[in-house]
């Protein structure tokens, strides 16, 4: 797997944990069914991901494995936060590569929840990511992660989520 890392990149994302149970969810009636917050590093392996989709197969080995797919720091619930616009920060090495609101996402969560629950129930625990914040992805100006680069994801009424990209397999 040492080729992930060669275009390894980071997705700032918020995502919401699902708390109370439902199927069909309307977009007027999404935000009861959210238990709280959490930020999400959708961690991506670009270089897989281009020999991957070709192949119909999805990101596949692109967005799995260990390491990836990072949860944290706490949970905020909506008493606590608004998730439906928050302020997003993303810092690689200490430097800002980008400042967003959850409400500038191309689909809101209401649009989320209600497509995600078409003919599925939606369980307590489950977590539905918003996708890539705007300027949340290195992809975005081709500036990839090195060895020991240190992520730092920030979003106001949660926290900061920090990562250090690891050493490469032998």
């Amino acid at each position: 797997m040492a080729a992930l890392l060669e275009q390894l990149d980071y997705e700032l994302e918020i995502a919401c944990v699902i708390g109370t149970e439902g199927s069909d969810t309307s977009r007027e009636d999404a935000r009861r069914h959210i238990f709280g917050w959490t930020i999400w590093n959708d961690m991506s392996a670009r270089d897989t991901q281009a020999r991957e989709l070709p192949l119909g197969m999805g990101p596949s080995k692109a967005k799995d494995w260990d390491g990836s797919n990072i949860l944290g720091s706490c949970i905020a619930t909506p008493d606590e936060l608004d998730g439906f616009d928050a302020e997003m920060i993303l810092r690689v090495n200490g430097e800002r590569r980008t400042r967003a609101r959850s409400s500038s996402m191309h689909h809101s969560f209401a649009d989320l929840i209600a497509y995600a629950s078409q003919d599925t129930m939606l369980r307590p625990g489950e977590v539905i990511g918003s996708g890539t914040a705007p300027g949340g992805a290195g992809v975005e100006s081709g500036r990839f992660l090195a060895e020991g680069d240190l992520i730092e994801m920030e979003i106001t009424g949660i926290g900061v989520l920090r990562n250090r990209v690891g050493t490469k397999p032998a």
